[in-house]
């Protein structure tokens, strides 16, 4: 359990410690009440023989936004800082002539 919690940490720009990363805990807890929320409707469906599928499906949608929007949150600013390093020189304007 440290190690999945290990995850969630950053090291702060500051000081160098982990630290929890808002947008980490964000998205684990936007994956985790999905699975959950599939685990109910999964039990649901097999248990149960009137259920309102498009109540369901607007739950789920709701949910994969969510976690579509943590996960660009945080891996969004890593994958500018690779840009970064690999072009340094993206800002400045050529002119061919």
């Amino acid at each position: 359990m440290g190690k999945l919690l290990k995850i969630l940490k950053e090291p702060n720009p500051k000081n160098g410690e982990l630290e929890y990363s808002q947008g980490r805990l964000y998205l684990a807890i936007s994956v985790i009440s999905y699975y959950t929320t599939l685990g109910i409707l999964l039990s649901a469906g097999i248990y149960k023989s009137d259920i309102e599928l498009g109540n369901f499906k607007t739950v789920i949608d709701a949910l994969e936004f969510a976690m579509v929007l943590f996960a660009g949150y945080v891996f969004g600013g890593k994958i500018v800082d690779i840009f970064k390093l690999i072009r340094p020189n993206t800002n400045k304007e050529i002119i061919k002539g």
